[in-house]
C-alpha cells in the first residue's frame, strides 16, 4: 500500500512571512505506508507556524509499486522579489526569451555535465503581474526545475542574477495517463482514493 498525502502549510516564522505550500508527501516502508503527520506538525509548530492536514490517498498496488515514476509534471508558480527583477520590462523579455526555438541550459548531474534544450520540457507558461506559472517535465528522465528556467532567463538576457531575486511554489504534482505525443496530465491525488 502506498500513500500520496496532500498538505498545506500556511504561514513560517510566526506569520513574518505567510507562505502557502504544498507539500506532496509519499513514503513507503516495505509494504506498510507511513505518514509523517506527526513530525510535520511539530516542524510547523516549531516554526510557529499552522499545518493543514489534508485527506490520505491510497493509490492502488498495480500504480503504488513506484510511485515516484508516476510523477511526470509539476506546475510551479515564481515571483521576483520587489526590485530584483533581471531587468525593468522581465515580461515582455521573458515572454521573447521563452518563445526562442531553443532554450539550452547548462545542466549537471551526478554523472556528466553538459548543454540540453529544456524548451520540450516546459508543457506550459502563463506569465503574470510580478509572477510566473510554469508546469515543467518533473520525470527522472527529464527533470526540468524552474531555477533551470530563469537561469536560462538571465543567461540570455546577459545579466548578472540578485541573489534571492525570485521564490519558487511548487503548487502541484502530475502524473501523465497519456504520451510523449499527447500528455494527459493528472493529479496524483486522483489517481487515488481515499482512506481512513
Amino acid at each position: 500500500m502506498q500513500l500520496g498525502v496532500t498538505r498545506k502549510l500556511v504561514g513560517i516564522d510566526g506569520g513574518v512571512a505567510r507562505v502557502r505550500h504544498v507539500v506532496h508527501l509519499v513514503e513507503a516502508v516495505r509494504e506498510k505506508a507511513v505518514l509523517v503527520a506527526q513530525a510535520l506538525r511539530k516542524d510547523a509548530k516549531e516554526l510557529g507556524s499552522q499545518l493543514l492536514l489534508g485527506n490520505a490517498v491510497q493509490v492502488p498496488e498495480e500504480k503504488a509499486s513506484k510511485a515516484m515514476s508516476l510523477v511526470a509534471a509539476a506546475d510551479y508558480e515564481v515571483t521576483f522579489r520587489e526590485g530584483r527583477e533581471f531587468v525593468p520590462d522581465w515580461e515582455s523579455k521573458l515572454e521573447e526569451y521563452l518563445r526562442q526555438p531553443e532554450l539550452p541550459v547548462f545542466k549537471k548531474t551526478k554523472r556528466s555535465e553538459k548543454t540540453v534544450d529544456i524548451k520540450p520540457f516546459i508543457y506550459q507558461y502563463q506569465i503574470q503581474k510580478n509572477k510566473l506559472f510554469l508546469k515543467l517535465a518533473a520525470a527522472s528522465s527529464n527533470y526540468t526545475k524552474p531555477e533551470q528556467v530563469m537561469d536560462g532567463f538571465a543567461q540570455w538576457l546577459g545579466v548578472e542574477q540578485k541573489p534571492f531575486a525570485y521564490i519558487v511554489h511548487r503548487l502541484e504534482v502530475y502524473a501523465d495517463n497519456g504520451n510523449e505525443q499527447k500528455h494527459e496530465f493528472v493529479t496524483l491525488e486522483s489517481l487515488g482514493e481515499e482512506v481512513e
